[in-house]
């Protein structure tokens, strides 16, 4: 498989509504002007997410639940990209990944023969689901199902955009989680959720006004971090950590890379 991290160059993580419409916006034009060529299409549902610690749809406790439903959103997403599953199984205990992946429902639809892998390291892998868990961390979930009673249902949604360097590749992931809630304890709680990830070449045609308008917020509107990362040609990702945070995932190669380039260009001291 083709590993497509090898390609990204930006990371737009639809958490609001401003972010959320950009990337309808530029999708639609980019399908409006028959741009977008879709190259497969992958799904991955699962109906009542479940703990370790209870049986069904009972949770420990409120956070339980919103945990639990955070990381198995987060491995649907790497399992719906085509990310080795020995790489991600592991993230909850092996009792619960073991009950959530095996209820796993996927679906892939290959419409071009060049197959698809968002990645395949684990350095890799760990810096996009630090991405994937930016959509619907445990605080969002609490935050959403606070004020519900019971019987009552909410719905989570979220898209992240995956736009490679010569912006000529796109992966479209989306998100959706209906939640209700079964008791007013908030230790029940019935789940429906779904990934879709669409990915498709973009014709080098004239940009329209809502594409031109999105390079012009990369580009100039990009963090330092960005920026950095942005005149690292060798760098496979433009968003590469600078942080001491995530500096441990950042290979020696690219380490070295990022320290030449900011000697020569920022001077900066490094020991």
């Amino acid at each position: 498989m083709a590993v497509f991290c090898d390609r990204i160059g930006h990371v737009i993580v639809g958490t609001d509504g401003s972010s959320t419409g950009l990337i309808s916006n530029v999708l639609g034009e980019l399908s409006d002007q028959g741009r977008l060529l879709t190259l497969n299409l992958q799904t991955v549902s699962v109906r009542n997410v479940q703990s370790a610690t209870t049986f069904g749809n009972s949770f420990a406790n409120f956070h339980d639940f919103s945990k639990t439903l955070s990381t198995v959103l987060r491995m649907a997403m790497l399992r719906c990209t085509n990310v080795p599953q020995y790489i991600w199984e592991t993230q909850l205990t092996a009792k619960a990944a073991d009950r959530n992946i095996a209820r796993f429902h996927y679906y892939s639809k290959w419409i071009d023969r060049r197959d698809f892998k968002l990645a395949e390291l684990k350095e890799d892998a760990r810096y996009y689901w630090s991405r994937f868990d930016q959509l619907f961390p445990p605080s969002r979930i609490e935050d959403k199902m606070r004020g519900a009673g019971v019987g009552e249902s909410r719905m989570l949604s979220g898209t992240i955009l995956l736009i490679a360097r010569d912006f000529e590749g796109v992966v479209q992931i989306s998100v959706y989680a209906d939640i209700t809630k079964r008791d007013w304890r908030g230790t029940a709680f019935d789940t429906v959720v779904k990934v879709m990830v669409l990915h498709y070449d973009v014709l080098p045609l004239i940009d329209g006004p809502w594409m031109t308008h999105l390079k012009k917020l990369l580009h100039n509107g990009a963090s330092f971090k960005k920026h950095v990362a942005w005149y690292m040609s060798g760098m496979p990702l433009q968003e590469k950590a600078l942080t001491f945070r995530d500096w441990e995932y950042v290979t020696w190669s690219h380490r070295q890379q990022m320290k030449d380039w900011i000697r020569q260009r920022l001077r900066l001291a490094w020991k």
